[in-house]
């Protein structure tokens, strides 16, 4: 048996025998262990929530402040990084305040955190979020030190892993709901904006831009004021006082048979080290399926309400996987060969994800959350096997190995970056082809050039060209070009239609100003005004007929609904309105049949980009596989290496 408790900040504890003999856990019985148990798997679910929203906020803020995806992915790296930094700082803190305050001095960093999240949503500074998502990782860390002995204390020893189990499950369940919860509020409709940049001014980007990271500032606002009141009620929580003997027990006092008596140094155990790096992988595979999976997501074409719904599917295969590993192991299988079996799993599943079509492959990706599940509280106790008086240092070691979080996302995020650029390169001659063929429908226009603004778009279109001649293709100008082009394109023809913002402007907003929302048309109106923001950007022109379609049908019905004159007329004008649109569609000017054409050409470019896209996302997966396989190196071989040696 281990001679000391090992506290270490992350989201769960280990599977270690641990010697309670300095312990002073002031519970007396199973009533008085119920309170502060539940206290504690609270604390496991705010860490899960904190932690597991950096899957929504990595596509979110890749949007709202234009990043490629390895900046994007600083994220994370933010958020993991604080471990390995904070771990030694929070012992210190710990021992000298105690855990109560240290539990509470942690929820209150942490609402510190969420309070930045204001100022740098109101500037669109990225740094600033960044530093945020730190501060509240080091809260997290003081928080995960100061709460994570509790759990082995709060009952007997026998039932110390059922206990570890279920904190893990109140974790994920809590991250679970934070990708949804916060899903659905950060990334609804971000797709749509990331589609419509390209066609607006500077102010008007930076305007729409600036609403978008708004977003965070409502529930950012609702945690911070939770973490501040539940730092305050922890203070007054009933936990029993945690006396760990920490300063009686000797590093050097080893009463196990471990081969520590006979080595002089933590150098002489080649496992440690090796379960070090698999520890260092499985962080960064576990991260990178959770993290990832929801902008992966949106890459293969899902609205962001959707895809912010798959890190929760991720998670929920990992509570299967530690319900599994409560039910089989040791009865069943040994840690050992669970873990065997889980890398095997993630080996198959990661290969299955590279080698299948995007709408199959995120659903594998989610798999990997069960491949995951065992990793950690077996890797644990095979690194930590007859250490003996080397355990604590191994164990500072193994904290260490959370980097893995922090930099293994950034590698996945720099082969995508790369992937992405080597597609659209790829794609160029085609991409060219279809620009020129673009350029010679508006370079034939006889009309005004000015109305169609003729030479900014065909500097666009020539910028292609020049950006994908010689040997050296600039990849990330192509797509710049082709998008802002096709933008402007789609924003001439829109307005050459009358379906502009002036026409969006000067029918809705009486519309929706003048209907009371207790109206009965009102959420007709409010449908027919989703129908529009979707027509207005779509990429392809040929569906905005359909689109205006679909608009009068939905007015028809609110017409019909009407509870006055008032509300009558309102929706009558916006039908003579939206009619006015429509026959401008079946008798199209010369101007919009060229522009029309120039869309749909340019719409093709666009797919092209995008499909080497969404190709270079499910590729770049790959990075996990050989984590996976050293991992399973570890499990068959590399945790016996050196452990018999005398």
């Amino acid at each position: 048996m281990m001679d000391e408790v090992i506290s270490f900040p992350y989201r769960m504890c280990i599977f270690v025998d641990l010697n309670f003999k300095n312990f002073n856990m002031g519970i007396e019985n199973k009533k008085s262990v119920l309170g502060p148990f539940l206290i504690i798997a609270g604390m496991f679910a705010i860490f899960g929530f904190v932690t597991w929203i950096n899957s929504v906020l990595i596509p979110f803020m890749k949007v709202v402040c234009e990043l490629t995806e390895t900046q994007a992915l600083l994220v994370a790296t933010a958020s993991y990084i604080s471990f390995v930094v904070m771990g030694v700082p929070a012992s210190l803190l710990i021992k000298k305040v105690g855990y109560k305050k240290g539990m509470s001095i942690g929820l209150g960093l942490m609402a510190v955190g969420a309070i930045i999240f204001i100022p740098a949503a109101d500037s669109r500074t990225y740094s600033m979020f960044l530093f945020g998502i730190f501060i509240q990782g080091a809260g997290m860390t003081i928080l995960q030190t100061a709460s994570n002995p509790y759990v082995t204390i709060l009952g007997s020893i026998e039932r110390a892993a059922q206990r570890i189990s279920i904190m893990g499950i109140a974790n994920k369940a809590a991250g679970a709901l934070a990708s949804v919860v916060l899903g659905g509020a950060l990334l609804s409709g971000i797709q749509q904006v990331q589609d419509v940049l390209p066609t607006l001014s500077l102010a008007e980007k930076s305007e729409m831009l600036a609403v978008s990271a708004s977003s965070v500032v409502t529930p950012y606002t609702i945690m911070a004021i939770v973490l501040a009141v539940l730092a305050i009620l922890i203070l007054f929580a009933p936990l029993p006082n945690l006396d760990l003997g920490e300063d009686d027990a000797e590093e050097g006092d080893s009463t196990d048979d471990s081969t520590s008596s006979k080595r002089t140094s933590i150098f002489q155990y080649p496992y440690l080290f090796l379960g070090v790096l698999a520890l260092f992988c499985y962080v960064g595979v576990e991260v990178m399926a959770i993290d990832t999976i929801a902008a992966y997501g949106i890459s293969l074409g899902l609205d962001g309400s959707v895809a912010s719904q798959f890190p929760s599917y991720t998670i929920g295969c990992m509570v299967i996987g530690y319900l599994m590993g409560i039910i089989l192991i040791p009865k069943v299988i040994s840690q050992a060969f669970a873990l065997r079996i889980s890398m095997i799993l993630g080996v198959l599943l990661v290969i299955g994800v590279v080698s299948t079509p995007g709408e199959i492959s995120i659903y594998l990706v989610a798999g990997l959350g069960l491949a995951n599940a065992l990793v950690w509280p077996a890797v644990w106790p095979l690194t930590l096997n007859k250490l003996g008086k080397f355990t604590k240092t191994a164990s500072a070691l193994l904290v260490m190995a959370i980097a893995g979080g922090a930099l293994i996302p950034l590698i996945y995020g720099a082969t995508l970056d790369s992937q992405k650029m080597s597609g659209v390169a790829d794609q160029s001659k085609d991409v060219v082809a279809i620009a020129n063929e673009t350029r010679s429908y508006s370079s034939n226009y006889n009309g005004d050039a000015q109305k169609l603004n003729v030479d900014t778009i065909n500097l666009k279109l020539d910028s292609v060209s020049l950006a994908s001649a010689g040997d050296n293709i600039n990849s990330e100008a192509i797509v710049n070009h082709v998008n802002t082009a096709k933008g402007r394109i789609n924003k001439a023809y829109n307005k050459e239609i009358g379906f502009d913002t002036d026409f969006s402007n000067g029918v809705y907003k009486k519309l929706l100003q003048g209907l009371a929302q207790t109206g009965k048309s009102y959420g007709f109106i409010k449908s027919s005004k989703d129908v529009y923001t979707y027509a207005a950007n779509l990429p392809n022109k040929s569906k905005v007929n359909q689109a205006v379609d679909s608009i009068l049908t939905i007015l028809v019905e609110a017409k019909k609904v009407a509870s006055d004159d008032k509300e009558t007329a309102l929706v009558s004008e916006a039908i003579v309105s939206f009619e006015k649109v429509k026959t401008g569609l079946l008798s199209k000017s010369e101007l919009a049949v060229i522009l029309e054409k120039s869309s749909s050409k340019l719409f093709e470019a666009s797919e092209l980009i995008r499909l080497s896209s969404r190709q270079a996302a499910t590729f770049s997966y790959i990075v996990m596989l050989p984590l996976y396989l050293y991992i399973l190196f570890f499990a068959i071989k590399g945790h016996k290496i050196g452990l018999e040696e005398d």
